[in-house]
């Protein structure tokens, strides 16, 4: 393989690096997404620390999620 024009070469390295920095930032979005399923279990629980529902309301609510 010869090189006979380097600038395409030189223009495409930043693009791969680039790529290639933001690959992990992107991997830790995708992990993120995997944690949702026990956000209405959480929402739950804080709703009754705050006391909007009552404990009996808390466990009929978190039987229904199951």
């Amino acid at each position: 393989m010869t090189v006979e024009n380097p600038i395409g070469i030189i223009l495409s390295l930043p693009t791969l690096i680039i790529s290639l920095i933001q690959l992990p930032k992107r991997k830790k979005q995708f992990d993120g997404l995997s944690k949702t399923d026990d956000e209405p279990l959480t929402v739950l629980k804080m709703r009754l620390a705050k006391g909007e529902i009552t404990k009996e309301e808390f466990d009929k609510i978190k039987e229904d999620l199951k």
